[in-house]
């Protein structure tokens, strides 16, 4: 429809009950076809266009909003369905990392996930590294959270054959490696979708707002904009006897 709009038609928005009415005019049997809807629809426009409310093009500003906010949804659903994965799969083989994580698609977790996918190389994590993963994500009680975490992936949980859970860590590496994509890609259609509102929101300003004349135009700086505000008279204040 944008399409068409943009070509220069004038596209009319029909309701559906609009046109079962309409169509209840022309014949009482009921029968529905595609080309007697069509010839219906035609006839309807024909006639009755002056009661049909065309249908308006969004600006170019509008649709690039549109598409830059719809990929930035999709992408934000499919990090969704990455983490899902990524947790099924850490129950089956790895349920310590459940424990010791709180938010799988966090930088930090995505990190020593990267470094140490399967428990045997989790658990040979340092307070080092786990420091350091905590200190890129800007965690707080940095020391605290670091202990516990170790504590955790070094204790004893059930696991998989080490064949099995070989295969887990090339599975979890490769979803660590897309949710740190769409992580990084998130951000910058965030960025993106922040720009275009506020390019959007700066042209109605500047279309509304006195305040975006050039001083150098006439009559238009901002001393001569004046507002006017109705008010109501003073009523005389009541006396008693």
């Amino acid at each position: 429809m944008q399409a068409l709009v943009a070509a220069g038609y004038t596209v009319y928005a029909v309701n559906p009950l609009q046109a079962a009415r309409y169509r209840e005019r022309l014949a009482l049997s009921g029968a529905k076809s595609d080309a007697a809807d069509a010839h219906m629809l035609a006839d309807m426009v024909r006639t009755d266009s002056h009661q049909l409310r065309p249908m308006a093009g969004d600006s170019d500003e509008a649709e690039a909003v549109k598409v830059v906010t719809r990929m930035h949804k999709t992408l934000i659903w499919e990090r969704t369905r990455a983490v899902q994965r990524l947790r099924h799969a850490l129950r089956e083989y790895f349920p310590a990392a459940l424990d010791a994580f709180e938010d799988l698609d966090a930088a930090d977790t995505l990190e020593l996930l990267a470094k140490a996918p399967d428990p045997a190389s989790a658990a040979r994590l340092s307070i080092n590294q786990i420091s350091a993963a905590l200190k890129r994500a800007r965690r707080r009680d940095i020391a605290v959270k670091a202990a516990a975490i170790q504590a955790v992936l070094r204790a004893e949980h059930l696991g998989q054959p080490a064949v099995v859970t070989t295969a887990y860590a090339v599975s979890v590496r490769a979803l660590v490696a897309l949710l740190s994509t769409l992580n990084e890609q998130v951000k910058i259609l965030q960025g993106q979708v922040e720009e275009h509102l506020v390019g959007t929101r700066t042209l109605r300003s500047s279309c509304l707002c006195p305040e975006w004349v050039p001083s150098s135009a006439p009559g238009c700086s901002l001393s001569s904009v004046t507002t006017t505000t109705a008010t109501s008279p003073r009523r005389p204040a009541r006396t008693t006897p």
